[in-house]
């Protein structure tokens, strides 16, 4: 299975993936804003604060997400909490030689009765833009609403608008979208779909011209695509965003859970996966390796809840992860092959993957030890030549380097020990 995995890689990374501009380190490692900076009651200097920790860490994407807008629909930085809109962060982000990314669930109306924005109801208000008719009191929530439907011509031709206009005025690198933009119902007859079976068709092309018009004015943008809670994983997405998520489940389990199956059809470097630090109160999910590596497979995404609250050796140890990816795992991920040498993760038995570079002759296992009582595990290495000889050693000891043929590293494996529940090693094989 892995060998037609990576035939079918190959093809999306050099026939449909889209491309990332030159000066833009792919795959991407970015910081998110969130919960971080005190969500929707985040103010600019909250966020000036959380760009100079993104820097420190070594990230290279400042990525503000669903706390920068007044509500959902009124698409513009909170001229109450930002009252001189992005230019600042922009400005900052930059002269720190970072890229600027924005998220935004572009086609989610609410009720806003500024002129600019997307609303249901109300003296700026376009019902008909929408799949069906909302309760006269229905609201929002705080960053979804009401999709459009990108089959009326009138509200694809806003969204179009809008994004190029977030992306020129703010100067973005990158643009993420999220909050399922693709709807499968609609009741309108004057939308381009005519039957109850093609709404999700037109739907889906409307967003796919949206994302094309936007990348023909800006070739420079990156997109991302979170749409649909990371659910839409396809080749017409894979066209037009870069990366698209494994999951918005955002804890060390899922991550993995998420690579393990997206693999199987998307490249690693077409993916995208968060780290949600302590965001679930689960076991793992504290910063540090275990959780970092649980996304270092793919493009990494981290997702700080309280950065404050970090210790110092926290703060290294996600600073060594960075490093490590950016020296090791990132060249690997632009071409390798994924070998699921261990079974899917499911939190009592260990895990990992095994990705493997033949242009670059080395290769990377992480490896992890959930909840399990096992203190050491062999694992057989796959995909490498038997008689040449390779180095093996590890970043936190879980094995002592040594070296061997492919043939003993396949045949009988690497013996690894983990000394404890929630712990994991990358384990280089050069």
């Amino acid at each position: 299975i892995d060998e037609g995995s990576r035939s079918l890689h190959e093809f999306i990374s050099q026939k449909l993936r889209a491309t990332t501009p030159r000066g833009f380190q792919d795959p991407a490692l970015i910081l998110n804003l969130f919960l971080d900076a005190g969500a929707d009651h985040a103010k600019e200097a909250d966020v000036l604060r959380c760009e100079q920790f993104t820097h420190d860490l070594g990230f290279e994407v400042f990525m503000p997400d669903a706390m920068w807008f007044p509500a959902c629909g009124d698409w513009r930085w909170d001229p109450v909490r930002f009252p001189n809109g992005a230019a600042p962060i922009e400005r900052a982000v930059h002269a720190d030689g970072m890229k600027f990314g924005l998220w935004c669930a572009w086609d989610n109306g609410g009720v806003s009765s500024d002129p600019g924005a997307l609303s249901v109801r109300g003296p700026v208000g376009h019902p008909d833009w929408f799949p069906v008719d909302l309760p006269a009191d229905w609201q929002p929530g705080p960053f979804y609403g009401a999709s459009a439907c990108m089959a009326s011509e009138e509200a694809r031709e806003w969204a179009i608008k809008k994004t190029q206009s977030l992306v020129g005025d703010l100067k973005l690198d990158m643009l993420k979208t999220d909050c399922d933009p693709m709807i499968s119902d609609c009741i309108r007859t004057d939308h381009r779909h005519k039957y109850a079976g093609d709404v999700s068709y037109w739907s889906a092309l409307g967003v796919y011209e949206v994302w094309d018009k936007l990348r023909a004015r800006y070739p420079g943008v990156v997109l991302e695509n979170c749409s649909g809670a990371s659910h839409i994983k396809d080749f017409g997405v894979v066209q037009r965003c870069a990366y698209t998520t494994v999951t918005d489940t955002l804890s060390n389990l899922p991550d993995r859970c998420g690579i393990y199956d997206s693999t199987f059809v998307l490249p690693p470097s077409a993916l995208l996966t968060y780290t949600y630090e302590n965001g679930y109160g689960l076991p793992g999910d504290d910063p540090g390796p275990y959780l970092a590596r649980s996304a270092m497979m793919t493009a990494w995404e981290m997702d700080p809840t309280n950065s404050k609250g970090w210790t110092d050796e926290e703060k290294a140890s996600i600073i060594g992860c960075v490093h490590a990816y950016k020296e090791w795992v990132r060249p690997i991920l632009r071409d390798c092959k994924v070998h699921h040498v261990l079974p899917r993760p499911d939190g009592k038995h260990w895990d990992g993957l095994f990705l493997w570079s033949s242009r670059l002759g080395h290769g990377a296992f992480f490896v992890f030890r959930p909840d399990s009582a096992d203190v050491s595990q062999t694992v057989k290495l796959a995909g490498i030549e038997r008689r040449k000889r390779y180095r093996v050693w590890s970043d936190d000891g879980a094995l002592k380097p040594y070296e061997a043929t492919g043939s003993e590293l396949m045949g009988h494996g690497l013996d690894i020990r983990l000394p404890a529940r929630y712990t994991s090693d990358l384990i280089h094989v050069q």
